[in-house]
């Protein structure tokens, strides 16, 4: 028998039985004990306005000030005509020089992003007091947007030139698709570094066997922001738009639907589990209202209903269990 296509079992799945579950999401979302919140002060250091900032014809002394502040970013020696010759290069690029101007329009100043990120460290903290605080940097990246926020060594960095906003024209001109620019905001930041710091914790655990043990995986990060993150929009945590989570929403019954019907949810077949969880304008052989990442949504509301139905598991077991058919058993998922 001819296996059908995805877009036509997708067709017949509507046909058959289309039922909005619109209504707005009513995913569990983890409280706190606000009395015992630690009170976290985040303040980020900014190497790349110092080093902007800097008389280009007095490199070294310039350097040589600001070193003790950023011993993290200038740790060769200063007394080396090369090392001073090549950050002279880097601040003096004209494409390094149009970033910047543009960096310090979007970001006059730091401080509501610090305070998000101050109330977002102390929920940190508040789950995994166990865990060292990191400190933060931001600086000018000249164009690495494929890493926007960077951590190692309890150490967050942030470039700043990533966050111009969505119709910012270099973006597009350097060839970054839409659906990518989309979120290439200031908004995006505090997202970044909390899934930046997800990455960082020791116990995470998850598999990559089959389709259910990305998607729960993926659901683990997404309720994690969850919980990190609570008055940040949906649309933010996933990269969705407005309109593509009422897609999700209003047809959640056909998505598990056809994952049901098409026996994908303990696949490993590549290509079947690519499609549903690789980011892109659209999820592949599905409408093209359809958002990417498919799996991804579909994973954090199984997780999200696992922990509505057992409260007592905290976050940190939450993520140290890695047995994702459990987890969708004990959840009760049923759009």
């Amino acid at each position: 028998m001819v296996r059908r296509s995805w877009y036509l079992a997708w067709l017949a799945l509507i046909v058959i039985g289309f039922e909005s579950c619109g209504g707005g999401n009513k995913r569990y979302i983890p409280t706190v004990d606000k009395g015992k919140l630690p009170v976290v002060t985040v303040r980020i250091k900014q190497y790349g306005k110092a080093l902007f900032e800097l008389d280009t014809n007095r490199m070294q002394a310039g350097l040589k000030q600001i070193q003790p502040r950023f011993r993290l970013f200038l740790n060769a020696s200063l007394d080396d005509s090369a090392n001073i010759n090549q950050l002279k290069a880097f601040v003096t690029d004209t494409l390094n020089q149009y970033l910047y101007r543009h960096t310090m329009a979007v970001f006059p100043t730091l401080e509501p992003l610090e305070h998000t990120l101050s109330s977002s460290l102390a929920r940190f903290q508040y789950f995994f007091p166990d865990q060292k605080l990191p400190a933060f940097y931001s600086y000018i990246s000249g164009g690495y947007f494929e890493a926007p926020v960077l951590s190692a060594d309890s150490v967050v960095l942030i470039g700043l030139d990533n966050y111009l906003g969505s119709d910012f024209v270099y973006y597009a001109r350097i060839g970054v698709p839409r659906y990518k620019t989309h979120w290439m905001i200031k908004q995006e930041i505090p997202v970044d570094v909390m899934k930046t710091l997800y990455q960082t914790l020791p116990y995470k655990k998850s598999k990559a066997g089959n389709l259910l043990d990305m998607m729960i995986g993926a659901g683990k990060t997404l309720f994690y922001l969850d919980a990190m993150l609570p008055d940040v929009p949906d649309t933010l945590k996933i990269r969705y738009t407005a309109n593509q989570l009422v897609w999700v929403e209003n047809n959640e019954k056909n998505i598990w639907g056809f994952l049901i019907g098409q026996k994908l949810l303990f696949s490993a077949n590549f290509l079947q589990t690519n499609k549903l969880m690789q980011d892109g304008p659209f999820t592949k052989g599905f409408d093209t209202e359809a958002p990417a990442r498919l799996g991804e949504w579909v994973g954090w509301q199984i997780v999200s209903a696992y922990m509505n139905k057992h409260r007592e598991v905290t976050l940190k077991q939450l993520l140290q269990n890695n047995d994702a058919q459990l987890i969708l058993n004990q959840s009760g998922y049923k759009p």
